[in-house]
């Protein structure tokens, strides 16, 4: 849903997911849950660690690893990955959540932010993380849907970097952003477009819910 009021300014607590929010990375994990629930898909692991390496070498894009990692659930219906994605963030993302960043989210929740999360996962579960936090939108990599199942293709790029705020502003415009007081939580220094949109961009660590750098602008 758009935001349509021209008039109202809002506050943002904007919010990476993989390693900021929770502990771990989810494309991994939810990899990992799929197999566990069909043994039989751990037969392209080989093949997608194996494109990993040529992506640290720089030698294949990131949208492209990216799709060799969605060939164990290439095929499924969208009715049952949606049922998959589900129990995944409930079987084994909400216990890796940082109990200091639901605090924080709730904090900002209080205060009257609009809670967004912006992610390069994909957003087929990390919507329900969207959900199960009352975060008010949700950014994430997309999938190409074909005759209702799912494919081994990325909607258009990969949310990362810049393509992040491309999204936000497509759901927010920027002149209803009050970037003062506006603020911004990632692991990573590659989510630094953050502070086009907000005041304050704050630097977590991986493991834990320590802010580890401050950057304003």
């Amino acid at each position: 849903m758009q935001i349509t009021n021209n008039k109202k300014t809002y506050k943002i607590a904007l919010y990476d997911i993989d390693y900021t929010i929770i502990s771990i990375n989810t494309l991994l994990a939810f990899t990992i849950f799929i197999i566990k629930k069909n043994p039989i898909k751990i037969i392209f692991l080989p093949l997608s660690f194996f494109v990993t390496i040529l992506w640290l070498l720089r030698i294949i894009s990131t949208t492209k690893v990216k799709s060799f990692w969605l060939l164990p659930i290439n095929g499924i219906s969208e009715k049952k990955i949606n049922s998959i994605s589900k129990e995944f963030i409930h079987k084994t993302i909400i216990q890796k959540i940082k109990p200091e960043a639901i605090e924080n989210i709730k904090d900002y929740k209080k205060k009257g932010y609009i809670i967004i999360f912006a992610s390069a996962s994909f957003e087929l579960y990390i919507k329900y993380i969207a959900e199960y936090l009352d975060a008010d939108y949700y950014v994430g990599t997309k999938i190409v849907i074909k005759n209702k199942k799912i494919t081994t293709k990325i909607e258009g790029n990969n949310c990362k970097g810049k393509e992040k705020i491309r999204r936000i502003l497509s759901i927010i415009p920027a002149k209803q952003i009050q970037k003062k007081g506006s603020v911004g939580y990632s692991d990573s220094k590659t989510d630094l477009p953050f502070l086009e949109l907000v005041e304050k961009f704050y630097k977590v660590n991986l493991k834990k819910w320590n802010i580890t750098k401050v950057i304003e602008k």
